[in-house]
């Protein structure tokens, strides 16, 4: 086996600094954020037809400061954008639950490069499409839910 290869897996395999006490805390952490980012979206999911999108239009009414002036119903493509984030969320929170599960133990650094990217990604272009639109306060609200990740991952040294 070839020197960097070794240094490789060592980096890899080691708990990085993070014995498994710390591990099983950021696996937790982030096995709840996942399961939140899961719920959020099958709630925006289930929110992809008139008789469901009640809550959804009082939450746009909120981020657009328009408390009951916004909208009586949504249009089909407001209900189709509900179905399409829906289900990215419901993946990204079953895609991270897998990664802490699957790999963390095995690559901690790793793991929370590859979070850590996806979530960097995701919040840029979220955030800055929220502002763009008027909708400023969804990208403050991004922040909490960037926290749900951060926070636990921040452990992995």
């Amino acid at each position: 086996m070839s020197t960097t290869t070794t240094a490789k897996q060592s980096n890899q395999t080691s708990a990085v600094g993070s014995d498994a006490r710390v591990l099983a805390g950021v696996e937790r952490g982030v096995k709840l954020a996942s399961i939140m980012t899961v719920a959020t979206g099958l709630f925006f999911a289930i929110a992809s037809t008139a008789p469901t999108d009640g809550v959804v239009r009082q939450l746009l009414d909120l981020v657009f400061f328009r408390l009951g002036d916004g909208p009586s119903e949504l249009a089909d493509s407001h209900h189709l954008a509900n179905a399409i984030l829906g289900g990215v969320m419901v993946g990204w929170g079953v895609t991270a639950w897998l990664l802490v599960d699957r790999f963390l133990g095995l690559a901690p650094r790793d793991v929370k490069r590859v979070l850590l990217t996806g979530l960097g990604a995701w919040f840029i272009v979220d955030s800055s499409g929220s502002i763009a639109s008027g909708g400023w306060l969804n990208a403050v609200l991004n922040i909490g839910f960037l926290a749900m990740f951060l926070l636990p991952l921040r452990r992995i040294t």
